[in-house]
């Protein structure tokens, strides 16, 4: 897969979330090449759950499951880290592979380590990567987070102080 290409059509749909007034979240699903995408609603739908990869999922449930079944190559791109929600939904669905662009200190949850949860998920369990683009979803982010202070403040000094710190995978590319 060419993951350049593919992370780059994550972070258009996180600018179109930003520009829509969400948080700028993009992801896109990739099934034997054929690219579905979509981003971040949690704002505009006044729903906590439209979070940009669980929406993605959910409404590709068929096409992943047969595409799962007939071992196709699939690949998730997306612009921030999954959250736990996320990453669980992508585990339930199969998924075998997680490309993500920027870390999230704040609710990432790629670091789990698949021996800290039972076998059912361990078998189930992606390949998680760190993608291109990090440092350019970083830093839409963190201008949202500007923008938002009132809302955003903590998750934006997360994000800054985990810069600062040079926690892995930040500015690594």
């Amino acid at each position: 897969m060419n993951d350049e290409k593919y992370m780059r059509l994550a972070l258009d749909e996180a600018n179109t979330a930003y520009s829509r007034g969400d948080l700028p979240i993009g992801a896109v699903l990739v099934i034997d090449d054929k690219v579905v995408s979509g981003r971040n609603e949690c704002k505009s739908l006044e729903n906590w759950l439209a979070h940009a990869e669980a929406k993605l999922l959910h409404n590709n449930a068929v096409d992943v499951k047969k595409a799962v079944k007939e071992g196709s190559d699939i690949g998730l791109y997306t612009t921030l880290e999954p959250c736990l929600m996320c990453l669980g939904t992508i585990v339930l669905t199969r998924i075998p592979r997680i490309i993500y662009a920027c870390p999230d200190p704040n609710g990432g949850a790629c670091n789990l380590r698949p021996g800290e949860i039972k076998d059912w998920y361990i078998k189930r369990w992606p390949v998680i990567e760190g993608g291109p683009f990090r440092e350019e979803s970083y830093n839409l982010l963190t201008a949202y987070f500007r923008e938002n202070k009132e809302t955003w403040g903590k998750v934006l000094k997360k994000f800054e102080e985990s810069v600062k710190n040079q926690t892995p995978d930040i500015y690594q590319d």
